[in-house]
């Protein structure tokens, strides 16, 4: 793709997996990377009591 034109990416979002990050870091070793706010905040409530999740999941879309 890059000898297609393709830039560089300013910024690559990925899920938490760790081939991905790894293959990402790799090939644009320059380029920012976050991790996906949507499957981090379902790993994260995942783990919680589910009484609990609604005020996770408001905290952390008041939070971005």
């Amino acid at each position: 793709m890059m000898r297609r034109g393709l830039w560089v990416p300013l910024l690559i979002t990925t899920d938490g997996a760790p081939g991905l990050i790894r293959a990402v870091e790799e090939v644009f070793g320059h380029s920012l990377r976050q991790r996906c706010l949507a499957h981090k905040t379902r790993n994260v409530t995942s783990k919680v009591p589910e009484r609990a999740r609604q005020e996770i999941k408001a905290a952390v879309q008041s939070a971005y």
